[in-house]
């Protein structure tokens, strides 16, 4: 039997609160994996996902809006 192993999602960012989880991981020498939702990436939370990315945590694709996507037609769900 392995090792037993923990890993930690977060979802829905970048967001206020992901600069101080970045912290706390970064602390304790532990990675995660965001998923990023498009629309949450912008000029002023640039920095928060080139920091992600060079402390070594894994980025995941959220969509680019969060929408439902049991509700959407596939052309709007591929451009998502």
């Amino acid at each position: 039997m392995g090792n037993k192993l923990v890993a930690l999602t977060f979802d829905d960012g970048p967001s206020n609160v992901t600069e101080q989880v970045l912290d706390i991981l970064d602390a304790n020498g532990i990675k995660g994996t965001f998923f990023l939702i498009g629309d949450n990436i912008t000029t002023t939370s640039e920095s928060i996902v080139v920091r992600q990315v060079k402390g070594g945590h894994e980025l995941c694709n959220h969509s680019l809006t969060h929408s439902h996507m049991n509700t959407l037609e596939a052309d709007v769900i591929k451009a998502e």
